[in-house]
């Protein structure tokens, strides 16, 4: 067995506490490796760590209050599901690490989760699976790119109609006028 490199996690250089890697998920397109770590009881969080610089941390965020099981990444909205012990999904963008969305799905720990076709699914403690939607903060996500092609045929229809409204007026105007 070979080891690449040793991580660590603290949040402050004077920080003493033990924290305790709970998940990872390599991003091979991007060359990223996003960890969650937390200590025995107590937050947990994320950190994107660059693999080219020999595994530097590039930023870390809060993810809850609780120890995390699982993780994954939509490559087509850069969202991150991870999984807590407290039988909640939770929704992160990939390059703020920001959180999107919490939704609790279940009494028991989401031990695992994988986005298969910009779902995720989920197997808990409870002897389940489940099938989520996902929950990006980007404006290009499918629904909004849908919304927005909506709202601008429905404001083309208008701009049609009224243009043939004026020129209807217009016409009679000028055949009255002979």
């Amino acid at each position: 067995m070979r080891s690449l490199s040793k991580l660590s996690f603290r949040l402050s250089k004077n920080d003493n506490k033990g924290y305790l890697f709970r998940s990872i998920f390599y991003d091979e397109k991007n060359n990223l490796l996003y960890t969650t770590q937390a200590p025995l009881t107590g937050d947990s969080y994320i950190t994107k760590w660059n693999v080219n610089d020999g595994f530097k941390p590039i930023e870390s965020a809060k993810i809850c209050n609780v120890s995390t099981c699982s993780i994954d990444l939509d490559y087509n909205s850069k969202t991150l599901g991870i999984g807590d012990n407290k039988g909640s999904v939770i929704y992160m963008d990939a390059n703020s690490l920001n959180k999107n969305k919490e939704i609790n799905i279940s009494e028991l720990n989401v031990k695992t989760l994988k986005y298969y076709k910009g779902n995720l699914i989920t197997g808990c403690a409870d002897n389940s699976i489940r099938v989520l939607g996902n929950y990006s903060k980007s404006i290009f996500s499918l629904m909004n790119l849908i919304k927005i092609l909506l709202f601008a045929f429905i404001i083309n229809i208008g701009v049609l109609i009224h243009k043939d409204k004026k020129f209807g007026s217009f016409a009679s105007s000028k055949i009255g006028s002979k």
